[in-house]
């Protein structure tokens, strides 16, 4: 997958010589008002333009609000690289909420230790890889259906994302005291 046209600075000069800090929301919502029909991404799936992207991202913000993400509230995305990956961590972003990136390739052992350990609201996985996300915690796995509706006004931003870098042993190190 690929963007097309790359962030750029996510600051402006502001008032008093502040920088006036721009989410990745807020740039996609503005490059949607300029130029709606430009390609925003390319994958193995397809390509989206902005105005695609867009309406996409907000239609599932609003199911995965429906189901408990939000402010301070992850959900775990086990997706495969491509167009859909990106509808879906826009979303996340776009319902408030923070996410779990889980990578297809890693051990399912990995996987559930993950899920065990930031305990998710919901997995937004396919239906080929929602065998890999069964946590030892009940209820972890979801596959939400999107509505094929019209766009919906987007739900306040509030941008997050959980990353576990933690060497090859994959268990998180906690220092001696």
């Amino acid at each position: 997958m690929s963007v097309i046209q790359g962030l750029g600075a996510m600051s402006e000069p502001g008032a008093g010589g502040r920088r006036a800090v721009r989410t990745v929301v807020d740039w996609i919502e503005e490059t949607v008002a300029r130029t709606p029909g430009a390609c925003a991404v390319t994958g193995p799936d397809g390509e989206l333009s902005y105005a695609e992207l867009d309406e996409r991202a907000d239609r599932l913000a609003h199911l995965l609000a429906a189901h408990g993400v939000g402010h301070e509230r992850f959900a775990a995305l086990l997706l495969p690289r491509g167009t859909g990956l990106l509808v879906a961590q826009l979303a996340v972003l776009k319902a408030g909420g923070g996410y779990l990136p889980l990578d297809p390739a890693h051990p399912v052992e990995r996987l559930r230790y993950q899920l065990d350990d930031v305990r998710p609201r919901l997995v937004l996985t396919t239906a080929e890889l929602a065998g890999r996300c069964r946590s030892t915690r009940r209820g972890s796995c979801s596959t939400p259906r999107v509505s094929r509706k019209g766009p919906t006004r987007p739900l306040p931003a509030a941008p997050r994302a959980r990353v576990r870098r933690c060497g090859r042993a994959w268990r998180p190190r906690i220092p001696p005291m």
